[in-house]
């Protein structure tokens, strides 16, 4: 399953333009919502810009978080 994802965001004044949107998963939805990545239209290519840092980390089940 897929959602539809706004190239320029919805709330920033992009258009619902099917040009202009792409379908993307769950997982790399939120990567580019609270994840830091970019997603740039390069012509008819989709180009996904890494953060510089990570800003989402996996944890396994039961790994404890230790402060700094």
């Amino acid at each position: 399953m897929t959602n539809a994802h706004h190239v320029d965001f919805w709330e920033d004044g992009g258009h619902t333009n099917l040009r202009k949107m792409i379908p993307l998963c769950y997982h790399h939805h939120r990567l580019v919502h609270e994840g830091g990545y970019q997603v740039v239209l390069a012509g008819e290519r989709v180009e996904f810009i890494p953060p510089d840092r990570p800003v989402m980390t996996r944890r396994r089940w039961g790994e404890d978080r230790h402060a700094a």
